[in-house]
């Protein structure tokens, strides 16, 4: 850790001799007008400790365009191109992915990311987009994120983004500090309507700043970013328009405000307030929870106020009427929701009596036609018990073309019957499905398959159980009838 604290401490004396400094999340850019002997000095230092920690090497560039001098160099040759008499510019990159990796880990599975300064790290704050990542190299902030920060003074953070000093020993880290119970990303993306031409991400914890030094001009920075993060988790849609995003209240009113990044009001009193009314909306029914905000928001806030003053105003009174009203409103929803469970439980039985009485017809049929082709034997048969009379009544074309005929008036049976209960079955099932879909406001998809559709679903199986023996015990009639002369026949032989 001294090793590592030494070098980003000489890679600090070197940003102080350069011109130009360029800093995001994973490189550090430095460019100078002069290669002089004090930025060799530095360089030489860096190179030093670069090799110590077995670390990679970083990029030295001398331009020189008069000389025709663009060349990549060995740092430890730095030192040969500064006896030449020529005036070069230089430029120095070094990765901070590996160097950030490199600090040890305060918690498990965090994403390491370090910055130099804590001026630079409000400008890369100040430039982001919390909901659009602009590369593939910056942190994603899906999980725990802890930024190592030079020079800073005290660290701060929240449950899932601390800042810390670098050499910082982990005193005063936040262990007896609440949780907060903030939703997901998937459960906000559930329930918030997105009209966005690109990617577009909400983790209402990334950003949350609850701990540490909360007057610093970085926590500052990143609680506005929680601000814009958690406003959007109490709207109805995002929509994006021009490179700029407005957020939806739909309540009693359809009011639609942009959401300003440069906010400027007193964010740390509006994130609290915030947090309080994103946890209470998600904790349970979050579609109720979130209506009732929205539908105070939209009453109070006016054309004149922007999305924060509006809140910073409205949210505390907004969420404890909201609060007052939920118990009045699970009321109502729960006489509806029987009143709904009334009707889907008798519709239940309905189209169970509906499944049984077909099951009922097929055996039904299936007996008649049997009882039917008995009936014909006996009749056509009884009076013939003298062996030649009924030889020859066997042999005869006559009751062959009849048999034929009985035979494919039961399979004409079989197969009538069976498209008509199919195709009775199948529109049974859409009509259960669009009535489902015009009925269910306070039920559940869950308490619809376990209490509706899985019932009917075994009563489906048992008509398709019964359709299939049905079939099977015609084809056998079938065959027994087309081929009754020789079947008899062979009987009386027997």
């Amino acid at each position: 850790m001294e090793a590592l604290v030494r070098l980003i401490a000489d890679i600090q004396d070197l940003i102080v001799k350069a011109d130009h400094v360029m800093e995001d999340s994973y490189r550090l850019v430095l460019t100078g007008e002069f290669f002089s002997a004090d930025v060799i000095s530095s360089l030489l230092h860096i190179d030093r400790d670069v090799n110590l920690l077995s670390l990679p090497n970083p990029t030295l560039r001398l331009m020189n365009s008069n000389a025709g001098l663009d060349e990549n160099i060995d740092i430890a040759d730095a030192d040969s191109y500064i006896n030449d008499g020529i005036q070069k510019k230089w430029t120095f990159t070094v990765s901070k992915t590996t160097l950030a990796k490199s600090f040890p880990a305060l918690r498990d599975s965090e994403e390491k990311v370090l910055f130099f300064s804590e001026s630079n790290l409000v400008k890369w704050i100040d430039s982001r987009n919390p909901f659009t990542p602009a590369s593939a190299f910056e942190p994603t902030f899906s999980d725990k994120t802890t930024f190592w920060v030079y020079g800073l003074s005290m660290p701060f953070g929240g449950d899932s983004l601390w800042v810390v000093p670098v050499g910082w020993d982990g005193e005063l880290a936040p262990a007896n500090f609440p949780l907060q119970n903030l939703p997901s990303s998937q459960d906000v993306h559930g329930l918030l309507h997105l009209s966005v031409s690109h990617y577009f991400k909400i983790n209402p914890n990334a950003f949350v700043i609850t701990w540490g030094s909360l007057e610093s001009s970085a926590a500052s920075s990143f609680m506005r970013l929680s601000v814009l993060t958690l406003s959007c988790c109490l709207g109805h849609e995002i929509k994006g328009v021009d490179n700029e995003y407005y957020i939806v209240f739909k309540g009693t009113k359809r009011i639609s405000k942009l959401l300003e990044f440069s906010a400027n009001e007193e964010l740390f009193e509006l994130q609290t307030s915030l947090l309080k009314a994103v946890s209470w909306a998600y904790e349970e029914r979050p579609e109720t929870r979130l209506q009732l905000i929205m539908d105070r928001l939209s009453l109070d806030i006016t054309e004149s106020d922007n999305i924060f003053s509006g809140l910073k105003s409205y949210l505390d009174s907004s969420l404890q009427q909201s609060q007052d009203s939920y118990a009045f409103v699970i009321l109502d929803r729960k006489d509806s929701y029987h009143k709904e469970m009334r009707e889907l439980l008798k519709d239940m039985r309905s189209q169970a009596d509906l499944y049984a009485a077909k099951v009922r017809d097929l055996v039904s049929n299936i007996t008649r036609d049997i009882l039917g082709v008995l009936a014909f034997v006996g009749f056509s048969f009884i009076s013939k018990f003298d062996p030649t009379r009924l030889r020859g009544l066997l042999d005869s074309p006559e009751l062959a073309i009849l048999v034929k005929f009985l035979a494919g008036y039961l399979m004409l049976s079989c197969v009538l019957q069976i498209i008509a209960h199919l195709r009775d079955a199948r529109l049974s099932r859409l009509e259960n499905q669009n009535w489902l879909r015009v009925l269910q406001r306070y039920t559940s998809s869950q308490d619809n398959t376990d209490n509706f559709l899985s019932p009917i679903a075994r009563r489906r199986r048992t008509l398709f159980i019964s359709i299939f023996i049905m079939a099977i015990l015609y084809v056998l009639l079938f065959l027994a009838t087309w081929n009754l002369p020789a079947f008899i026949k062979f009987i009386l032989s027997s």
